[in-house]
């Protein structure tokens, strides 16, 4: 029974498929008419419509025949339809339950056609004009071509789109519309193309693109395009395009995948608050744009090649990009968050900002702007190697970086009248090439920065034009260059910390007030102008051929450091502006040229600057002056002259050395500081106004020649060893101001001033210029040629060895010659110490003073000399030596002091006052051969009767006095030829109270008597007469070590006399004194012996001594010792004297002999005999 039952339900299952199956009908289109028309079907069972219900039944449809045309004129639901030719019309509803077909036919009215079921489309070239098509269920087409008109094809379900080799849906007429709210998927390789047909994709709507492209193209007839809310999914080598009119993706719309979405022509319209997606974006040709409030916003690419981004509102692209072609325009914003790559065609932005994040690049080629942004906030790699233009396309646009650019590539990148600005976040890396920063001339372009620019060695960032500002925080680094050529720079702010370079090579460099740009790179200037009152420092080796610091229009310079150096090629570039300083640290270093200033600009030295001119440097001036300070070192070199034509200051503890050719200074200035100035250079001052103020210091041996204009000292400056020279102008030592020098002076020409003094301690020469004032002393000595230059109530004080030859040397107003050195006047003809008015002239020659005149010519002191004071010596060797005035030492008839020689030939001449009678205590007269002359000593009846100092005769110099003399001093007569008669017949006495009277080399002396006083008596010559020893210790000592003294006439000592003779030998008169008396001798006072020549050593017991001899028995004695008596010497040596009538030897004479006393020779046998005792028992 039970498998009975299961057989019976198994055979039931099988037969309900075939009921079910039986209830279901079929009609085919017979004749055209409407669809529930019985006679427009043959149906399956006949007699019926295909209308579900009909006959209690569903039905199927089929429309085959293309004669045949079905209006749906009521409300018609079945089953499926296989529609493959013919026509559907009306404007009713047709609806369709079940999976359906349609390989041909068209569908024309206003109806609406529901394929609920879903259809399977072949597209055979149909179409759809005026009437609604809706898809539900699960939909296909493949291949083919569709046309519409003003129709609709909607899908609600889901719509499989396969086609390899394409899909056209194109307008017939008016176009049409394909609308999606369910899920478009499309397959295959080939492509879907709308023509000119609407495509919108609802909120719900979703296109999936898996192969192939769905293109929503444009033929023309003003329809296609479309709008999507709804979601696009691409897949990876898929596309959707729109490639005509308009398509507006709406608020919520959403593309993803690896696709990309295509704009290819038309226009595509993102609006709406927010879109966001993860898919990729092409834009091919065409106008993609966000609109007003819009943002697109994707973690997708953009791959651009062609047409326009539109729009005011902001398109994101997360992925990263490219841009190959097509334009940038609108209002509105792109972002490239994900970087793009640039392939620089020429392409353009207008109005438009494309800001660039993530990694970008970009290679040759050349972009255009037009008021259009490109901004860089990630990593921007510009690689070219032939050279990338940023151009303006009408007024430029900008370029700005708050991420890093990375420039790579031997070519240039050129921003031409684009901006390009590096806000304080951006970093510039020049690595290779160029960027060019350059100005086209329409207004625009230029930039700001207040980033960081790092140029890699050999790399330049440039610019070139119109306006560049570099703002506070601005950082420059590495070994290249950022190159101002053109345009202005402006730097604002401060700005430290830099180790780049700047070189400015053409336009204006503005540093605005209070701005400091610092780095420890360096400056190369060749051209254009730095102007503002601000700071720019170096601290690298830095270089300056060109370009001017300031300009002559009346702007400033500011202030420039160069820390690490600068060399300087003068080209004819200028500093300008009272704040135009140029500071230089480190070694720094200018050649031959022109370097200019104007208006009180300065060039600063405070390090080491090596000046080196091989033809001639000019630091000129533009006008209103301008100046160059040192209070480091300069080292002049080179053979030609370096000259200031503006002021130069040189401060301590600045050096100047010059070690060749000449440093000229013609415009003024001032130094405490020092200048080393090397044999056969010069520092030259020839115009302006220089001061030398109190610490400054000449060295060398070269000199400091002040040749025109005025140099004035101030305060005290010692310890320098330099010589000054002064060639011309006026050199003026200010009221309390002291200049020392261990060198010397030369003076050829000018005007030396001043009430201060200066002091040479070197060699000096004075061949021209004048002095007026205050107190000039040359210690080292000074050659004069006398040129008529003047003292003009000035004091020259000379030392050391001075010379004068012949000439004039005039004095005014109380000019004064001081000499405490040797003044030799060498003269072959006349010299003239001239007056030159006013009077009260002095010459003055000191104690340590020696003038020395020597030449034929006649050297003359001027009337007008109220002072001629000589308290040392004056050698009056040839020609004649006159003073027209008073002299200091000439008082009445007394010479109260002074040396004052004459040699034979020369003659002294006081022009005024009265002979001499006295030659003072502090006097010296030595008159030298016979035609020697004094004219205040007559050689004959002169009346010269005391001497209280020095006279001295010699060489047949002989004298008679008219009076007898007297002598307290020293009086020298010399030589055999030479005689001082006293009295005209010799009659007159000679009498001394002191002193020495010195007989040399046989000279005479010829009184009536001699008496002697007091003093001494000496040397080897001829008394004409008795001599007669006074009361007052007087000694005669003849000879001069030793000699022979002869008196012509008796000597009589007195108990105050001194007989000293010297012992140095065995020869009478030569090796030992000897005393002639010519008369009686009468002794009395000591006998004093002394060795001379170590003779102590020699002596022998048998020498025999005649000291005096005289013409008869010698009357008197001595009182230390008696005739033949023993004298112990100097050395502990015994004489026995003998004289007189109890003499073992000539009474006449005075005799000693080396015999010691008995008692010593008694003691001396006695020590002998014991010692040969001694020696016999000691061989005993």
């Amino acid at each position: 029974m039970k498998r009975n039952k299961h057989t019976l339900l198994a055979a039931l299952a099988l037969l309900l498929p075939a009921a079910a199956q039986a209830q279901l009908g079929t009609a085919t289109v017979n004749a055209s008419g409407n669809w529930n028309s019985v006679g427009t079907w043959s149906s399956t069972p006949g007699g019926f419509a295909p209308i579900n219900g009909q006959n209690g039944q569903n039905w199927n449809a089929i429309i085959n025949n293309g004669s045949r045309t079905v209006t749906v004129n009521a409300g018609t639901v079945l089953e499926g339809l296989n529609f493959s030719a013919g026509v559907i019309n009306g404007t009713s509803t047709l609806t369709l339950n079940a999976a359906s077909t349609w390989s041909g036919g068209n569908f024309t009215d206003s109806g609406i056609t529901h394929f609920n079921g879903g259809v399977a489309i072949t597209a055979n070239g149909q179409s759809i004009t005026s009437r609604t098509v809706n898809l539900g269920g699960s939909s296909t087409i493949g291949d083919g071509s569709i046309a519409m008109h003003v129709g609709t094809l909607a899908n609600n379900g889901v719509f499989s789109i396969t086609n390899v080799t394409g899909l056209t849906v194109s307008h017939s007429g008016f176009g049409g519309t394909w609308s999606n709210t369910g899920t478009i998927n499309k397959g295959g390789a080939g492509a879907t193309t709308l023509s000119s047909v609407s495509f919108n994709n609802t909120s719900t709507g979703i296109v999936n693109v898996n192969e192939g492209m769905i293109n929503v193209a444009y033929q023309g007839n003003g329809a296609g395009g479309g709008t999507s809310t709804g979601t696009f999914n691409i897949a990876s080598g898929a596309e959707f395009r729109v490639s005509g009119a308009t398509y507006h993706m709406n608020a919520g719309v959403q593309v993803h995948g690896s696709g990309a979405f295509t704009t290819a022509g038309g226009t595509v319209n993102f609006n709406g608050s927010s879109i966001s997606n993860t898919g990729n974006f092409a834009l091919t040709g065409g106008t993609m744009a966000a609109t007003s409030g819009a943002t697109l916003q994707t973690s997708g690419t953009m791959t651009m090649s062609g047409g326009l981004m539109d729009g005011p509102g902001t398109a994101s692209f997360g992925g990263a990009s490219t841009w190959t072609g097509g334009n940038f325009g609108g209002t509105g914003i792109t972002n490239f968050n994900g970087g793009v790559a640039i392939t620089a065609s020429g392409q353009l932005i207008t109005s438009r900002t494309v800001n660039l994040g993530g990694s970008s690049t970009i290679g040759d080629g050349s972009i255009a702007m037009h008021v259009g942004t490109l901004a860089n906030n990630g990593v921007f790699s510009i690689t070219n190697v032939t050279g990338l233009t940023v151009s303006h396309s009408g007024f430029g646009g900008t370029w700005s970086n708050t991420g890093t650019i990375n420039k790579g590539g031997a070519g240039t990148t050129t921003f031409s009248s684009v901006s390009f600005n590096n806000p304080s976040t951006g970093i510039v890396n020049v690595n290779e090439g160029m960027i060019n920063v350059a100005y086209q001339g329409n207004g625009a372009g230029g930039g700001t920065a207040a980033g960081t620019f790092n140029i890699a060695s050999g790399a330049e960032f440039r610019v070139s034009g119109p306006s560049y500002t570099m703002n506070a925080g601005v950082q420059v680094n590495g070994a290249g260059v950022f190159n101002m050529t053109g345009g202005t720079t402006t730097f604002n702010g401060t700005s430290t910390g830099s180790t780049g370079n700047l070189s400015m090579t053409g336009g204006t460099v503005e540093v605005t007030s209070g701005s400091n740009f610092a780095t420890s790179g360096s400056f190369n200037g060749t051209g254009g102008t730095r102007q503002g009152t601000g700071t720019l420092t170096f601290g690298g080796a830095s270089t300056w051929s060109g370009g001017n610091m300031g300009n002559t229009a009346g702007s400033s310079g500011g202030t420039t450091n160069f820390n690490g150096g600068v060399a300087i090629t003068a080209n004819g570039q200028y500093i300008n502006a009272s704040t135009g300083i140029v500071n230089m640290y480190g070694n720094s270093s200018i050649g031959s040229g022109t370097l200019a200033f104007h208006a009180s600009g300065t060039l600063a030295n405070h390090g080491t600057f090596d000046v080196t001119t091989s033809s001639a440097l000019n630091f000129s001036s533009l006008g209103f002056g301008g100046a160059v300070s040192n209070d480091g070192t300069i080292n002049k070199s080179g053979a030609a002259t370096a000259t200031f034509g503006v002021i130069f200051n040189n401060t301590s503890p600045g050096i100047v050395n010059v070690n060749e050719g000449i440093v000229a200074s013609s415009a003024g200035g001032t130094s405490n500081g020092t200048f080393d100035i090397d044999s056969g250079t010069e520092f030259r001052i020839t115009g302006g106004n220089y001061t030398m103020n109190a610490g400054v210091q000449v060295n060398g041996a070269g000199v400091f020649n002040m040749a025109g204009g005025t140099t004035t000292f101030n305060g005290t400056s010692t310890g320098s060893t330099g010589n000054l020279g002064m060639t011309g102008g006026t050199v003026t030592f200010a009221s309390g101001a002291s200049f020392t020098t261990s060198g010397g002076f030369q003076g050829a020409s000018g005007m030396l001033n001043g009430s201060g003094t200066s002091t040479f301690n070197g060699a000096s020469t004075w061949t021209g210029g004048n002095f007026e004032g205050g107190v000039t002393n040359m210690t080292g000595g000074v050659a004069i040629t006398g040129n008529n230059q003047v003292l003009r109530n000035h004091t020259l004080t000379i030392g050391g060895t001075s010379t004068i030859g012949s000439g004039l040397l005039g004095f005014y107003a109380g000019g004064k010659l001081i000499n405490h050195g040797s003044f030799n006047i060498n003269n072959a003809s006349s010299l003239d110490f001239a007056d030159h008015g006013f009077g009260n002239h002095q010459f003055t020659n000191s104690i340590t003073g020696v003038v020395n005149k020597s030449g034929a010519g006649a050297a003359g002191f001027s009337s007008a000399f109220s002072v001629f004071s000589n308290a040392g010596t004056i050698n009056v060797n040839e020609g004649s030596f006159t003073t027209y005035g008073g002299v200091t030492q000439h008082s009445g008839t007394t010479l109260t002091g002074g040396t004052w020689n004459v040699r034979n030939g020369a003659t002294l001449t006081f022009n005024t006052g009265s002979n001499l009678t006295t030659i003072g205590t502090n006097a010296s007269v030595t008159l030298d051969g016979a035609a020697s002359t004094f004219n205040r000593i007559p050689v004959t009846a002169s009346t010269l009767t005391t001497n209280q100092g020095s006279f001295t005769l010699k060489n047949d110099r002989d004298i008679t006095t008219a009076n007898a003399f007297t002598n307290s001093g020293t009086v020298s007569v010399q030589d055999s030829a030479t005689t001082l008669k006293i009295g005209a017949t010799g009659n007159l006495a000679y009498t001394q109270t002191g002193g020495v009277t010195a007989m040399v080399g046989g000279a005479f002396i010829d009184p009536g008597v001699f008496n002697l006083n007091a003093g001494e008596l000496r040397g080897t010559g001829t008394i004409e007469s008795s001599v007669i020893a006074g009361a007052g210790a007087n000694t005669i000592a003849p000879g001069l070590s030793p000699g022979a003294l002869t008196i012509n006439g008796s000597l009589t000592l007195s108990g105050t006399s001194t007989l000293a003779m010297e012992i140095g030998g065995l020869t009478q008169g030569s090796l030992y004194d000897h005393l002639d008396v010519n008369g009686v001798l009468t002794l009395a006072g000591m006998l004093d012996l002394d060795f001379i020549n170590d003779f102590q050593n020699a002596v022998q017991m048998t020498d025999v001594f005649t000291i005096a001899t005289a013409d008869s028995p010698v009357l008197g004695s001595f009182s230390n010792v008696a005739s033949g008596g023993y004298l112990t010497t100097n050395h502990p040596i015994q004489f026995q004297v003998w004289y007189g009538a109890g003499s073992i030897y000539d009474p006449n004479s005075i005799v000693i002999t080396n015999a010691p006393e008995p008692s010593r020779a008694l003691l001396a046998l006695l020590g002998l005999s014991g010692l040969l005792l001694s020696r016999r028992r000691g061989r005993d």
